[in-house]
């Protein structure tokens, strides 16, 4: 294979619901100048990515010291996967893609339909000897650093797929507190046992000959913290960030021996879209199902993940398989910045232990506290937030002007919020509401708001006073203490 038989395709169908207000994938939240999506891009495609998340603990492994940034791809070998709504918005901000190159998927499913919607795109035709891909399955929503070392580790997995019936995941490093296993999958390989090493490997690509490959053994779902504390003690187990590369030949030998049905729905899909038939594809889509027997459970259901539907049964197969799974340990810093007080681990507070984001001002009183303004849309007011007297809150102001307050010990609750705000509208689409209050009894919303945004607010019991409102070409977002 050659470097023009290489893609990468970027899963971005999430609803990011725990970064509301803000559409995490197309938001700034750390403030480093560019979004979570053209982070991802630059990673593979920038020649010169910049570094957005460096931790403190990180210790370049010796063997990778001194990495230099490997080629970047071509923009046209770029893909990105995502909603309806979300084609516009992915296509102006990553403006150097060719427009075709942005995936809309017919309807929201898992990992697995979107994956086949995206290389029956690419492909047009099942795989053949004359024609095949090598396929790169990244994400939108995850803080990684080094970009040197990362899309090394990307193409010491094409090195490896590309020369054997193997379908890669990368596994991310995990953390030594097993309370912060929870919110991940697992993955668990056979460190005593890696693979032989490939020869010939290219030089422009150091990272092949240092980084193991290793057999899969086991996927497992989001553990318990007792049971993240037998994997921590036991060894050999990685957290799986979704990242997987294979031959497109090598996943369609996949799917027929472990989904056959859905081996049979893709190959129609690429006949369809090779003939030009956007309506017959988009309906065999709509065929392809949500959920699936679980393949360790029986009498459950599961998501039609690539994890569950491929990965979970090839690590369960007795005698030689067709495909096998292996896991190339991932060795650059990573973050799921998965809500609010997230950003505490990437951001440096300031001296009351406040993180800001954007244009925030701030009286000397408020402390332990999370504030965040997005950047304005073209055209548009520009945001900005005042705060005075908080202590231990989030508060957002995103572009569209709705303003956001929940105390940090109960930032997971966002997502609860999101729904409640979205079913207000939904039921009175006529009338402008100036809050979308939870649990909320002594926040206080200054009149004039519901002309500008919304404030929406879950948990707070402390008295505060919100509000937003209009000067100039400014849109002033208030929250103090009362």
């Amino acid at each position: 294979m050659t470097d023009g038989d290489w893609r990468v395709c970027m899963m971005a169908g999430g609803a990011s619901s725990r970064f509301y207000p803000m559409n995490k994938i197309f938001a700034d939240p750390t403030g480093c100048g560019r979004t979570m999506v053209q982070q991802a891009f630059d990673r593979v495609c920038s020649p010169s990515a910049a570094n957005v998340y460096s931790p403190s603990s990180f210790v370049t492994p010796a063997h990778f010291s001194g990495l230099t940034l490997p080629p970047a791809m071509s923009p046209s070998q770029f893909f990105v996967v995502t909603g309806h709504a979300e084609v516009g918005p992915m296509r102006e901000q990553l403006s150097a893609l060719p427009s075709e190159n942005v995936l809309d998927e017919p309807e929201r499913r898992n990992t697995l339909p979107a994956i086949l919607w995206a290389i029956a795109s690419m492909m047009r035709a099942p795989a053949s000897p004359a024609k095949d891909l090598c396929v790169a399955i990244v994400t939108a929503d995850h803080l990684i650093g080094n970009a040197a070392l990362f899309r090394s580790t990307l193409y010491a997995a094409r090195e490896r797929a590309t020369r054997e019936p193997v379908i890669c995941t990368i596994g991310i490093q995990p953390s030594a507190l097993a309370r912060e296993w929870t919110g991940f999958g697992a993955i668990n390989a056979d460190q005593a046992h890696p693979l032989a090493p490939l020869d010939g490997t290219r030089p422009e690509y150091p990272v092949v000959g240092h980084l193991p490959a290793l057999p899969l053994v086991r996927f497992e779902e989001k553990p318990s913290e007792s049971r993240a504390g037998q994997m921590i003690a036991q060894g050999g187990w990685y957290w799986n960030a979704g990242m997987f590369v294979f031959r497109v030949s090598t996943l369609e030998l996949a799917l027929k021996a472990f989904q056959p049905a859905m081996h049979g729905l893709y190959l129609d899909m690429c006949r369809a879209l090779g003939a030009a038939n956007q309506p017959e594809a988009r309906r065999l889509f709509g065929q392809l199902p949500k959920h699936i027997p679980h393949p360790l459970e029986p009498a459950k259901m599961a998501d039609c993940s690539i994890d569950y539907a491929l990965m979970v049964p090839m690590s369960m197969a007795q005698g030689p398989a067709p495909v096998r799974g292996v896991v190339l340990p991932g060795v650059f810093p990573w973050l799921d910045i998965g809500s609010w007080d997230a950003l505490r681990k990437v951001l440096t507070p300031d001296g009351q232990a406040n993180v800001v984001v954007g244009p925030v001002t701030l009286d000397g009183a408020t402390r332990d506290s999370i504030l965040v303004v997005e950047a304005p849309l073209p055209g548009r007011p520009r945001p900005h937030l005042t705060v005075a007297g908080l202590s231990g809150q989030v508060v957002v102001l995103s572009k569209e002007g709705v303003l956001l307050v929940v105390p940090v010990e109960k930032a997971q609750r966002v997502k609860d919020l999101k729904a409640q705000a979205e079913a207000l509208t939904k039921a009175h689409p006529e009338a402008p509401h100036a809050a979308c209050l939870v649990e909320c009894a002594r926040v206080e919303v200054l009149a004039g708001t519901e002309a500008h945004g919304r404030v929406s607010a879950v948990g707070v019991s402390a008295p505060l006073q919100a509000g937003l409102a209009l000067a100039e070409d400014t849109l002033q977002a208030t929250v103090r203490a009362l």
